[in-house]
């Protein structure tokens, strides 16, 4: 049986068992848990096996792979929607570079504009693969052998002539017999509607899951971005290989001579935009030093100001102003021209001036959140923010050590191996809980139950285990909601497993008789 043929069955399989795995979430509504860890560890083993037994020259690409596999088993860890989306962005990062490595022989994190490059192009490939898979075997025929062909057509004309004279022998019975007619509609008793559900939301996974495999394991995209095949008929891929070189020799340098000229910047310039900007942001934290670290004394004592707009109004502007430093310093290190030895120095003096200021602004921003949490409690924006602020301080340092230090192609492993490590570190945390835990050691007059319960099910043991503290009315609502839960939210089969909320469950029944008593509790 041909390569492609596997490729397509096993497709289809894929899609059957995915529309399976994930039919708890579509028919009811229920949160993505198990279904959707297995469903994506089962793509990613078929496409490290189509790598394996097929593409032996890229076996590499199954080193983003694996964090793939990583950020899928992350799914079941946690129930908050923030970790859920880190670990849907890990896993899609992750796969799209995997897949574009497999296909192009271009390293994937050679430079930013190559990264986005890379998950573009492993984005997209999959479509007109999928598309080219399908082609395939209908223009080889495949699904059908020569020999079988002529009875299978001889079949299928059987099947039509008798599919009119079945409808009218069919509606006769039914007439003639009542009990007959009975069988006859519960046999054909079927929602149309949902069984075109399943067949379009199979055909799709099918689809996603054939394209994936066609991608890695029978095209290859250079990283001039045209498409060749990957078979060689008979031929030893030894001389599939040298031919595909001597033909692709004299396009490359064709292509190379009529490039338009790259886009530069003069070292005056660079030199000058970076130097204004680092005036700005010297004279912001000269100025305003005391107002940055001022805390709770400077709030006290300067009239009008509140702690709501001396943290938020502050922190926001101050993680935007942030976020905007580094692709600017990578865009002015990309395209400077620095001819001398002078001009490197000077660009790495300026560049690493704005990185040293731009880390005490980064450090001003969490003390002002630090200070609001204080007043008003932590919430999940506020701390992912914070957690972000983190990550970004962990880039500048490395931004630092590879960019400035004549190490740019280390630059982008470096932040993607960061962020990997950070969503880690956060699943290790807990973010909800730990959110829980620290709004529950405030005033209880200061605790917001309303948002204590809109939170994830991560967040249900500290809640259980600190209702005794709350007011009356407040542990009453709890405990009333998760009463609530046990009888509803939390009944689902096991494709929507997750260790949070088994945890919350089992935590919940542990206190179930205490629970019940301040439900009831006037």
């Amino acid at each position: 049986m041909q390569t492609s043929l596997w490729m397509l069955l096993s497709a289809i399989g894929l899609g059957v068992v995915g529309r399976y795995l994930l039919g708890d979430t579509i028919d009811h509504s229920t949160p993505p848990g198990a279904g959707l860890s297995l469903f994506v560890l089962l793509n990613l083993c078929a496409v490290s096996a189509a790598l394996l037994l097929l593409r032996h020259d890229r076996v590499k690409a199954l080193i983003f792979f694996a964090p793939a596999a990583l950020a899928a088993v992350g799914l079941l860890l946690n129930d908050s929607a923030w970790l859920t989306g880190l670990d849907v962005f890990a896993f899609w990062t992750s796969a799209t570079l995997g897949i574009f490595a497999a296909t192009c022989s271009a390293p994937a994190l050679a430079s930013v504009k190559g990264t986005l490059y890379a998950i573009t192009t492993g984005a997209l490939a999959p479509l007109p693969a999928a598309i080219d898979l399908i082609a395939e075997n209908i223009a080889n025929k495949a699904l059908v052998g020569e020999a079988h062909r002529k009875h299978i057509k001889a079949v299928t004309k059987g099947l039509l002539l008798a599919t009119p004279l079945l409808f009218i022998f069919t509606a006769l019975f039914c007439a003639a017999d009542q009990a007959f007619a009975n069988h006859v509609g519960k046999l054909f008793h079927f929602n149309l509607g949902k069984a075109v559900e399943i067949t379009v939301t199979t055909s799709i996974l099918a689809l996603c899951c054939g394209g994936a495999l066609q991608a890695v394991a029978k095209s290859e995209i250079n990283i001039c971005g045209e498409e060749k095949s990957n078979t060689c008929g008979d031929k030893p891929e030894q001389d599939c290989q040298s031919k595909a070189e001597a033909e692709s020799k004299p396009k490359l340098e064709s292509k190379s001579e009529a490039a338009p000229a790259r886009f530069h910047l003069g070292m005056t310039e660079a030199m000058t935009a970076l130097a204004l900007l680092n005036l700005l942001f010297g004279a912001f934290v000269a100025i305003q030093i005391k107002y940055l670290f001022g805390g709770a004394g400077l709030v006290n004592i300067t009239s009008g100001l509140t702690y709501s707009e001396y943290a938020r109004h502050g922190f926001f502007e101050l993680c935007w102003a942030a976020s905007m430093v580094l692709p600017i310093l990578l865009a002015a290190e990309a395209y400077t021209r620095r001819l001398s030895k002078q001009s490197e120095i000077t660009f790495r003096v300026l560049a690493g001036t704005l990185v040293a200021l731009l880390l005490v602004v980064v450090a001003s921003a969490v003390q002002r959140m630090q200070l609001y949490s204080l007043e008003y409690g932590l919430s999940e924006l506020r701390f992912f923010t914070t957690a972000f602020m983190a990550y970004l301080t962990t880039i500048c340092i490395a931004f630092a050590a590879t960019v400035l230090n004549s190490r740019r192609e280390k630059f982008i492993p470096a932040t993607y191996t960061l962020g990997l490590l950070a969503i880690a570190i956060l699943h290790q945390i807990n973010p909800e809980n730990l959110i829980q835990s620290k709004n529950m050691t405030m005033a209880p007059e200061k605790i917001d139950i309303t948002y204590a319960l809109s939170m994830s099910d991560d967040s249900i043991p500290a809640l259980v285990h600190a209702l005794p503290k709350l007011p009356a009315a407040a542990r009453k609502q709890a405990a009333s909601n998760l009463l609530a839960r046990t009888r509803g939210a939390w009944k689902t089969d096991w494709r929507s497993f997750n260790l949070s909320r088994t945890l919350a469950y089992h935590t919940v029944q542990d206190h179930i008789k205490e629970l019940e008593v301040m439900a009831k509790t006037p």
